[in-house]
């Protein structure tokens, strides 16, 4: 694979991890992105607490936005990275709700060939991030866990994580971060972040990257019952200034296509479909740990005990290690969030 980071320690924790920690922006810095962004009245489209400028349906509001987050990032973003192109530009905000956990996740796969060529998210906050505003986590080696495609548009498409997104969220790496600080992450790495319980916005930048000769793409869900062939199409570095998940989500409910790109291939979709305890094996082999203070937190946001019992009725008392075995995120229906969430993207 080719080195995408130029000091060697990096690219060696990087390939190991699936992330890493670099401090990137200063104050100065900082200041004139948090500024710009409440200049821009930018609104939570889903009311779920969670959304990105790149998603607004103003897209020409989309387009100033990248442009300016580019000019003030990316001097201080690129000369970390070895021959690297920027492929994606966005705000990316927790607003208030006690309730807005964004699950595990991977992101989408945007280079043709990720045996050769790295993807990655560089997420910087604005503002201190900490487990009462909706910080991020990371389990780590998870990059190395599956290979298959990553198509839009979620939360259509089935993908290995779907059925299992409360039994991973306990062993999420979690990570207080400083303004200007940057967590970059392999796109095929599970990531997730916690509810913003605070009346401020958790404000904070993401940064698309790749090698600069890497070749993008954008795979997408056919639509079809069976949800078993990808449609790829040859994209350019304006693509994400046109369409969005929610956009592509919204289009494939109403049978849409995408426009304006051409359709290079049709493939099968295949994608491993583990069982919880298979998933946990792996997760707990790379090294990742139960977080008893993450699920104890999550479990009273959602008013239930840590021992996955509804508040409203009682329990015995459990030894701690059944408390993390039969922990909320066990028994809490990830299909019933996934519905929610769906349902405030598209409306159906």
């Amino acid at each position: 694979m080719n080195t995408l980071f130029k000091d060697p320690q990096i690219q060696e924790f990087f390939n190991k991890n699936g992330f890493v920690r670099i401090k990137m922006l200063d104050d100065d810095d900082v200041k004139e992105l948090y500024y710009f962004f409440m200049s821009q009245n930018l609104r939570d489209h889903s009311g779920y607490g969670f959304n990105m400028s790149m998603e607004d349906d103003d897209k020409e509001k989309v387009s100033r936005i990248r442009k300016k987050i580019f000019e003030v990032a990316l001097p201080k973003a690129l000369p970390h990275f070895e021959n690297a192109k920027v492929i994606a530009g966005s705000f990316v905000v927790k607003e208030k709700n006690p309730q807005g956990v964004v699950p595990p996740h991977q992101d989408w796969t945007f280079v043709e060939n990720e045996g050769e060529y790295y993807s990655v998210t560089c997420w910087i906050p604005l503002v201190p991030t900490r487990l009462e505003n909706g910080y991020m986590g990371v389990i780590k080696g998870s990059h190395l866990i599956y290979d298959n495609i990553r198509p839009s548009p979620s939360p259509q498409v089935p993908t290995p994580l779907m059925n299992h997104l409360f039994a991973i969220f306990p062993y999420l790496e979690m990570y207080e971060m400083q303004p200007g600080e940057a967590l970059i992450f392999d796109h095929r790495t599970f990531h997730a972040s916690t509810p913003n319980i605070t009346n401020d916005p958790r404000v904070a930048i993401g940064l698309g990257f790749t090698q600069a000769d890497a070749p993008i793409c954008h795979y997408s869900l056919k639509q079809n019952e069976k949800k078993d062939t990808l449609l790829k199409y040859k994209v350019d570095d304006q693509f994400l200034l046109k369409y969005d998940n929610s956009k592509i989500s919204r289009m494939y409910d109403n049978n849409q296509e995408i426009e304006g790109y051409e359709i290079v291939e049709e493939l099968p979709y295949v994608y491993p479909n583990p069982t919880s305890e298979e998933l946990l094996d792996l997760i707990k082999a790379a090294g990742n740990t139960f977080n008893i203070e993450l699920c104890e937190h999550m479990a009273k946001l959602f008013n239930f005990n840590p021992d996955g019992t509804s508040k409203t009725f009682e329990s015995e008392s459990l030894p701690t290690q059944e408390v993390e075995e039969r922990s909320f995120w066990k028994v809490y229906t990830p299909m019933n969030i996934l519905r929610e969430v769906k349902f405030r993207i598209t409306g159906n």
